[in-house]
């Protein structure tokens, strides 16, 4: 006969080894769960993608605000889909769900730059022709009154560097291509909104005094602070999914980093050497001091009925658009001023005048041009200025500008 103790251990082995057993089993089946739920996920989120880029191919497939129920593949798998304004952009937010499984995917959208002639230089034609004088470099599609430059005397300057490579030169039309005017009226609204019209939001100087750092995820609701009161941002690190709108000046200093953060105001003031992300809006004056570097995807717009100013001053850096548009009229008095030695990496826009001495690495658009010398003012002329096309990065992707473009994925928010 087994003694007890021996009895005892073979009892204690087996269980050990079912429990191995039963170990190994269930590690295996839920691996497999494991293995199953990251598949879907991934198909749901493959399912996402897909259905958002349909909607950049064919942007008036979804409309603003409105949520559709759209079907990418064969599997019986619906993703919703939601496109909302953010500032010059769009966000399209798309779910998936399987079971008991959730996927959701935010894309921060744009239009694309490179679907269209590699146009430098749009002058619009208002019975005066484009003259060049000093230093000029222009790479790209020209568009100018009577299809040619013209060759001027500034004082006592002459063309001294004439470096013009036109991959086409025509004749301009009477307007500027017509730009967005959906995504224009939009921002305006915000512009001119009260404060206290606005359905949700914080008063900004309280809700900052005790917060040096404000961090908002695209997955949550929109932070909307608000105030009636001039106001420097200083020492703050906003990021993420952010708007302000102001009735008086807001003025952004160095020691502020902002990212992806929307401002509305009358007056803004950027203030030297600020560096960070943003889309800035205002209906007066925006006026971004020296040595700012502004990353994209930022965007600096004047929107407003009346005559406004925007200045880029020396040594700045502006990686996104520059807008300027006064609606409501047919001939703008407002004035877009780049300084020498500043640069735009993008688009600029403007239905009024641009005094261009800068770089623009890409396109600029005006309805007229402008000089201020010591010997005068003179319209339509360009001189000691760089306007290169060729130098703007193919993974560029603009702000909605303009209508009927295809869009595409610029970054994934989280």
């Amino acid at each position: 006969m087994l003694k007890a103790g021996s009895l005892l251990y073979a009892i204690f082995v087996t269980l050990i080894v079912a429990l191995l057993t039963m170990s190994i089993l269930w590690g295996h089946y839920y691996g497999t769960i494991q293995i199953q739920n990251s598949i879907k996920r991934t198909q749901l989120e493959n399912n996402i993608h897909s259905a958002i880029n349909k909607a950049l191919v064919f942007p008036d497939s979804l409309p603003y605000n409105q949520e559709l129920v759209s079907i990418p593949f064969n599997d019986n798998l619906p993703v919703t889909l939601k496109r909302t304004h953010w500032g010059m952009y769009d966000i399209i937010t798309g779910r998936a769900a399987f079971k008991k499984d959730s996927v959701k995917q935010i894309a921060f959208v744009g239009q694309m730059a490179f679907d269209a002639d590699s146009l430098a230089l749009y002058v619009s034609d208002k019975g005066k022709e484009v003259y060049i004088s000093g230093n000029i470099l222009i790479k790209g599609r020209c568009d100018v009154p009577t299809g040619n430059f013209k060759y001027a005397y500034i004082g006592s300057r002459k063309l001294a560097n004439k470096q013009i490579f036109p991959s086409k030169m025509n004749k301009s039309k009477a307007d500027l291509p017509k730009i967005n005017e959906a995504q224009i009226t939009y921002n305006q609204n915000l512009l001119f909104t009260k404060p206290e019209s606005l359905p949700k939001h914080i008063e900004l100087v309280d809700y900052l005094e005790k917060r040096d750092s404000v961090v908002v995820s695209f997955q949550e609701p929109t932070l909307v602070l608000s105030t009636q009161e001039a106001y420097a941002l200083r020492n703050k690190t906003l990021i993420g999914n952010i708007i302000i709108i102001s009735t008086k000046l807001i003025s952004i200093e160095p020691s502020t980093k902002l990212d992806r953060v929307l401002i509305y105001a009358p007056e803004i003031r950027v203030e030297k050497n600020v560096k960070g992300n943003m889309q800035l809006f205002a209906s007066d004056s925006i006026l971004v001091g020296e040595n700012c570097l502004l990353n994209f995807p930022s965007c600096i717009s004047l929107l407003s009925p009346n005559v406004s100013y925007l200045k880029i001053s020396k040594g700045s850096k502006i990686v996104g658009n520059v807008i300027q548009f006064q609606s409501g009229t047919t001939l703008s008095k407002s004035l877009v001023q780049i300084d020498a030695d500043a640069e735009v990496q993008g688009f600029v826009y403007s239905n009024g005048y641009v005094q261009q001495q800068g770089k623009i690495a890409g396109s600029l658009y005006a309805n007229q041009l402008y000089l201020k010398t010591n010997a005068g003012y003179y319209e339509n002329h360009l001189v000691d200025t760089e306007i290169d096309f060729n130098k703007l990065p193919r993974a560029f992707v603009s702000c909605n500008l303009f209508n009927n473009k295809k869009q595409r994925v610029l970054s994934w928010q989280y």
